[in-house]
């Protein structure tokens, strides 16, 4: 498939915020305060989907993907209290297109006091010549909690296309206060002397998991203990899934993240 190049820009707002008086510990029924988006964003927000007080947000992009020369941002705010989860109702393609154009994305979170926001989207597909850039930037409070999930795959492997787009890149960078306690930047292209489809082997999906915030405390500890445990003397590697973890820590916030790579989305 060829997406022929009408370059769109498109934004999306979304806002969520607590009217119960609940404590500290707890999270109140979110409510929807601000919705806004345009052409070629759309974005969903059921009324009845998973926890009461936790509200699901669905970003769609007409035409199924972005095509050369989009730029679309979006952003999403949890206000204090609340529990978000930003997810997807499938991957997000990037099409090749016959013009070169860049394809771009930017993604905004603000964390507000207490509260929790998942981003666990579907992964990320680059067909083949595709020229991707994305930003994910997370602005968070002292108390503030964050789940982000990102994961690309190799493209249409259905097609042989593995590894076959012109440039993937994606810059990730969170600050708790004025202080940045993440910044990560990745670019994945061809070199002369070395492509991308021979270096990445039999591995077709990659991504990384960031877990941070005093809430989550548990969960990064035990991901931490399950990841970080060497291997047993003699023991056969399995490769099938390749799983670092690293720790965060930020005063009395602490954390993980996890880069991963697999043979394929199932694993």
């Amino acid at each position: 498939m060829v997406a022929m190049s009408t370059a769109r820009h498109g934004h999306a707002t979304v806002v969520l915020e607590c009217h119960d008086h609940c404590k500290e510990s707890e999270y109140g029924a979110a409510e929807v305060v601000t919705l806004k988006h345009s052409y070629p964003l759309k974005v969903l927000v059921p009324e009845h989907t998973g926890n009461p007080k936790c509200k699901w947000i669905f970003p769609i992009v007409f035409g199924g993907g972005l095509v050369g020369g989009d730029n679309v941002e979006i952003t999403v705010e949890t206000r204090p209290n609340t529990c978000g989860l930003l997810t997807s109702q499938e991957s997000t393609k990037v099409y090749h297109c016959e013009d070169d154009l860049l394809t771009t994305q930017k993604l905004n979170y603000i964390v507000g006091d207490n509260s929790l926001l998942c981003v666990l989207p579907d992964y990320c597909v680059c067909y083949k010549d595709a020229n991707f850039l994305q930003t994910q930037n997370v602005q968070m409070s002292e108390s503030g909690n964050i789940i982000l999930l990102d994961w690309m795959t190799c493209g249409r492997s259905a097609l042989q296309e593995q590894w076959l787009f012109k440039s993937y890149k994606n810059c990730v960078q969170i600050d708790v206060g004025s202080d940045t306690v993440y910044k990560d930047s990745i670019h994945l292209h061809d070199v002369p002397g070395l492509k991308m489809k021979s270096s990445m082997k039999n591995y077709q999906v990659m991504g990384t998991c960031i877990i941070l915030g005093k809430r989550l405390k548990e969960l990064s500890n035990s991901l931490c203990k399950r990841y970080s445990q060497p291997g047993k003397y003699g023991e056969s590697i399995k490769t099938d899934v390749i799983c670092t973890v690293s720790t965060l820590q930020r005063g009395g916030m602490s954390g993980v993240y996890l880069r991963f790579l697999a043979i394929n989305t199932a694993q």
